[in-house]
C-alpha cells in the first residue's frame, strides 16, 4: 500500500467497502430466503401435526431445502392416504360389527321364544318338542359361528391371526361344505346345485382349510338367508390356468 498514492488508496478503500456492503446484502438476502423457507416448513409441520393433512409447501429449486420440501410433501401425501385408508377400514369395521350384532339378536330372540314355549307347556307333542330342540341347537351353532367371527376379527386387528397353510383338496372342500346345506335348503324350498369341474380334482390349493370352509359357509348362509322359496343356489368350482375359482350365486334380490 505504500506505493499507492492517496487517490488510489481512496478508490481501493471505497471498492473494498462496496464489496463488503454487497456481500452483506447478498448474505442477508440469502439468510432471509433460507429463514423464510425454513419458517414455512416449520409452520407446515405444525399444521400437519395438528391434523391438517392437506398441508403442502412450495417445493421450488433443486437445493437441499427444495429437496427437503419435496420430501415433506411426499410424507404428507402418504400420511393423508394412510389416514383415509384407515378411516375407510374403520367404517367397514363398524359396519361389520353392526351387522354381526344385528345377526346376534335374531337367533337369540328365536331361541328365547322356543325355550319359553317349551317351558310354558305351549308345545307338548313329542315330535314338535324334538323339532324345537333341533332348531334351538341350530340357532346355538349359528351363534357360535357369529362369536367366532367377532373373535377372529379381533385377532386380525391385533395381528395375531395365523393361518395353517396346507394343501387343500378344493373339490372335497366344496362337496363336504355343500352337503351340510342340503337339509336347510330343502326346509326353505330352495334348490341347491353343486358343480365341480373335472380339472379341479387333481389340483391342490395351499391354504387354511378350516377358514376357507368358513368363507364358503358364510357365503352359503347369506345366499340361503336371502334366496326366496323356489329359488336356486349354485356353487361352482373350476380351474383357470394355475388358479382355482369357487363361486356362490343365488336367485335372490342381490346387492346393487
Amino acid at each position: 500500500l505504500m506505493f499507492l498514492n492517496a487517490h488510489d488508496l481512496t478508490l481501493l478503500l471505497l471498492l473494498l467497502a462496496f464489496s463488503a456492503v454487497v456481500s452483506l446484502a447478498f448474505g442477508y438476502a440469502v439468510a432471509a430466503m433460507l429463514t423464510s423457507q425454513i419458517g414455512a416448513l416449520s409452520r407446515a409441520a405444525m399444521r400437519l401435526a395438528s391434523g391438517d393433512l392437506a398441508t403442502r409447501v412450495d417445493a421450488r429449486g433443486s437445493d437441499e431445502l427444495g429437496r427437503l420440501a419435496t420430501a415433506f410433501n411426499d410424507m404428507a401425501e402418504q400420511l393423508q392416504r394412510a389416514f383415509h385408508r384407515e378411516r375407510a377400514l374403520e367404517a367397514d369395521r363398524r359396519e361389520l360389527i353392526s351387522a354381526v350384532s344385528h345377526d346376534l339378536r335374531t337367533p337369540l330372540s328365536t331361541t328365547r321364544a322356543m325355550v319359553e314355549a317349551l317351558a310354558d307347556g305351549v308345545v307338548t307333542d313329542s315330535a314338535d318338542v324334538q323339532r324345537y330342540l333341533s332348531l334351538i341347537l341350530k340357532e346355538n351353532q349359528h351363534l357360535n359361528r357369529l362369536i367366532d367371527d367377532l373373535f377372529e376379527l379381533s385377532q386380525i386387528d391385533s395381528g395375531a391371526l395365523r393361518l395353517a397353510r396346507v394343501p387343500v383338496d378344493v373339490a372335497q372342500l366344496v362337496s363336504e361344505t355343500v352337503a351340510a346345506y342340503h337339509a336347510p335348503a330343502a326346509e326353505h324350498a330352495v334348490r341347491l346345485e353343486e358343480s365341480v369341474a373335472d380339472n379341479v380334482d387333481a389340483r391342490r390349493v395351499e391354504g387354511d382349510p378350516q377358514r376357507l370352509q368358513r368363507v364358503l359357509r358364510n357365503l352359503l348362509d347369506n345366499a340361503l338367508r336371502y334366496t326366496p322359496s323356489g329359488g336356486t343356489i349354485q356353487v361352482r368350482a373350476g380351474a383357470d390356468g394355475d388358479q382355482v375359482q369357487v363361486s356362490v350365486s343365488d336367485s335372490g334380490s342381490g346387492v346393487a
